[in-house]
């Protein structure tokens, strides 16, 4: 009977059906965005019956859980309420007990008072209750959540309501998403332990979605780094510093994504010793420290011809004040800076200036033979020439640059792993009657660029991650 039911449900055709690789178990600062606008806007426009819908995020120190949540909330209209529940009387949170009535009465009752640091009830807005370092709390605190990660609902009788004669729970308002997010006990590279407690299994199982965030360059780079930034009185295009993103994009790209938030940050000479690594926070609080000594430099010198960013984004003013900040870098931060100041000089050293390169390969053979010894630089300027390719395709005739393209590739000696980076950008960005023509000519041209892209175009065209490790020889293609 029931599966009688669901084949009249079928509507049967011959057709292929097309499914995408199921998601990894953890995701990057832009998926986590989708996730979280996702649950935003289901409370916005599903009538949810009053009950909240909830998300926790797990992943390691730093890397920005907070700051996306508050500024994804925001950014949709939502009131954002931050909560660290270990930090607060827990009877501010479920209610303080109070006797109900006069005294001498002899049918009081105890009761609870309406929670204090909770969002009001009785609000029409979409509100986004943010729980902070939830596994600090012990279980008992936890569980005291329970209820109100699940239903929406807190503590006891908060109050006696007279009229209906009736004792009322705290109920959060009607359109609520409830985002918590912790940390694991145990971090890579990280000697010392993240002081959390075990989640109980019934709070645990009261989530709708729980999802790992990790550290990855690529993602914070794009949806962070590389982002307009709002300093003092300027817009500065980066909100961090060019020295630093290279550095990062670097280790990147040699290492993988994870790599440039698990230097360790020690904090003596013991090579055993690591209390942290460079975290996105941390990274980008040695930015922010570069940057305001720099500015309140630039501010007591007086410079009038030139702006601020002009001065400071010059190479020798960010490694002059990089090196004037080096205790942002832990105990053997002088090591760090060095490797950051050599690997900005010898990007510098590689920039080809890209419509010439694609005019007169030739010319800059000898350069380009010289950046092959260096894999971010190789990586940056493949990915210059798509970025410029992408700006012209509209108005210029693309009928040259494959030639040129294949010159270059082969003259910079890429590795497949290098060249399996390009075609995934080309295929993401390109219009494709242009991704067409370019990939056709350069099959034709290129016996590297034609063995790699026969391997990756018969995958899903997203997962770079597994491009790159068939790249590297450690899995097949499925």
């Amino acid at each position: 009977m029931l599966f009688d039911k669901i084949y009249d449900l079928l509507e049967l055709e011959e057709k292929e059906i097309y499914i995408e690789r199921t998601k990894k178990p953890y995701i990057n600062s832009k998926e986590l965005q989708e996730e979280i606008g996702s649950l935003i806007e289901k409370v916005k426009t599903i009538d949810t019956k009053g009950l909240p819908r909830s998300l926790f995020i797990e992943g390691p120190t730093g890397n920005g859980k907070t700051e996306i949540v508050k500024n994804i909330a925001i950014e949709l209209g939502c009131k954002f309420h931050s909560l660290e529940i270990q930090k607060v009387p827990i009877e501010s949170v479920i209610g303080f007990p109070y006797l109900s009535g006069k005294e001498g009465d002899s049918d009081r009752k105890t009761l609870l008072t309406s929670p204090t640091n909770l969002p009001p009830s009785d609000s029409q807005d979409v509100w986004v209750l943010f729980l902070d370092e939830f596994n600090k709390a012990d279980t008992e605190e936890q569980a005291s959540f329970m209820n109100l990660i699940l239903n929406g609902e807190i503590g006891g009788s908060s109050f006696y309501d007279e009229k209906i004669s009736k004792s009322i729970k705290y109920k959060l308002p009607a359109r609520t998403v409830v985002i918590g997010a912790g940390n694991p006990r145990e971090q890579k590279n990280v000697s010392s332990l993240n002081s959390v407690n075990d989640r109980d299994i019934a709070t645990d199982e009261r989530w709708h979605r729980r999802v790992y965030y990790k550290y990855d360059a690529e993602s914070w780079l794009e949806n962070f780094a590389a982002k307009e930034f709002k300093f003092e009185e300027e817009i500065l295009p980066l909100r961090i510093i060019p020295i630093i993103i290279q550095y990062i994009y670097q280790q990147y790209i040699e290492n993988g994504p994870e790599y440039p938030f698990l230097i360790p940050k020690k904090n003596s000479d013991n090579s055993e010793e690591a209390g942290s690594t460079f975290s996105p926070r941390a990274w980008t609080l040695a930015s922010d420290a570069i940057l305001e000594d720099a500015y309140l430099h630039f501010k007591n010198i007086g410079l009038n011809n030139i702006s601020f960013q002009e001065w400071f984004y010059k190479p020798e003013t960010q490694i002059k004040f990089l090196q004037r900040n080096v205790f942002e870098f832990g105990f053997l931060g002088n090591e760090i800076i060095d490797s950051i100041i050599a690997n900005y000089i010898a990007f510098l050293n590689s920039m080809i200036p890209v419509e010439d390169l694609l005019y007169y390969p030739e010319n800059y053979k000898e350069k380009l033979q010289k950046t092959s010894n260096n894999r971010g630089s190789v990586v940056s300027l493949l990915k210059s020439i798509l970025h410029f390719i992408l700006k012209v395709e509209d108005e210029v005739i693309l009928q040259d640059y494959p030639s040129s393209i294949a010159k270059i590739i082969g003259m910079l000696n890429c590795s497949q792993e290098d060249l399996s980076m390009f075609v995934f950008d080309m295929y993401k960005n390109l219009h494709k009657q242009n991704i067409s023509y370019i990939h056709t000519r350069l099959v034709a041209l290129n016996q590297v660029y034609r063995k790699v892209s026969g391997l990756i175009l018969n995958v899903n065209s997203g997962d770079l991650d597994s491009a790159l490790e068939v790249m590297r020889g450690k899995k097949n293609w499925r």
